[in-house]
């Protein structure tokens, strides 16, 4: 497993996320590429579609045919998972169709433990997280349902592959509807600062190779250090008429400590 620098600069710094930030990014799947490419979810997430209508929550849900055998995946790989915290995992699901059903099909990973530095997924909690039963698939509702788990994760995991399966039923005439995949850190606390007035941070959601801008109603330069969510330091400096120079920023979850005076302000930010 990667390294963690400081376990304790790694919680120290998490805690500056508020306790229900959920850390699956485009969780809430608003965020699409094109109309049958969902941002930042992975490659193996296949025959899906934008759908306007038959949503949870927001403008958007996903929209998943079933296959003729095997399955179709929807995964995101979320990353800096903290061993020994307490995590809530949930999403919702539609299975309003006898020609479609569902599972979960999720798991802890080792980001570098598999062959030639792959990603492990790892057998923790596999008997609740890849339940291989006839039990275990979706029942057809009217009502969009909800799973929802609460696990700790194990010494060895720095990540979460987020997966459901979509399978046929019946048949295969059928869509399966997924929103709101959430992961929430259950062991970190808010962190209680000394606000900085005015203070914005945008874009966030920023595109990789873009700039930062940070202003305040306090016009003058801020000190900015951004550390990724195993707590290294990857940005020191300040800003240069509200703007800071992240474009070496890889896609993730970073946390930006902003300083103006004696006051001091911590954010999270999404690079994509």
């Amino acid at each position: 497993m990667k390294k963690l620098y400081t376990f304790l600069s790694a919680v120290a710094i998490t805690a500056a996320v508020n306790a229900q930030t959920n850390i699956v990014v485009n969780g809430d799947m608003e965020e699409w590429t094109d109309a049958n490419t969902l941002a930042n979810f992975s490659t193996f997430t296949s025959n899906i579609t934008q759908e306007a209508t038959i949503k949870h929550g927001g403008e958007y849900s996903v929209k998943q045919a079933a296959p003729t055998s095997g399955n179709f995946p929807v995964q995101n790989d979320v990353t800096g998972i903290i061993p020994g915290h307490s995590y809530t995992i949930s999403y919702w699901y539609l299975d309003n169709t006898t020609g479609a059903r569902s599972r979960t099909w999720a798991g802890w990973i080792d980001s570098d433990g598999g062959n030639n530095g792959a990603p492990l997924q790892l057998d923790d909690n596999a008997d609740v997280l890849r339940v291989n039963t006839p039990d275990s698939y979706s029942t057809d509702n009217a009502e969009w349902q909800q799973f929802t788990i609460t696990l700790t994760a194990p010494a060895a995991a720095d990540g979460f592959r987020f997966q459901v399966r979509t399978y046929r039923d019946v048949d295969n005439s059928g869509f399966i509807y997924y929103d709101d995949f959430s992961m929430i850190d259950n062991s970190v606390t808010s962190l209680v600062t000394e606000e900085i007035a005015g203070l914005k941070l945008f874009p966030n959601p920023l595109a990789a190779g873009s700039s930062l801008n940070i202003t305040s109603n306090n016009g003058t330069d801020k000190s900015v250090a951004i550390y990724d969510v195993l707590g290294k330091q990857v940005f020191a400096g300040t800003t240069n008429r509200g703007t800071v120079n992240t474009t070496d920023l890889k896609a993730g979850i970073y946390i930006v400590k902003i300083t103006e005076g004696n006051k001091t302000a911590t954010r999270k930010l999404i690079v994509q």
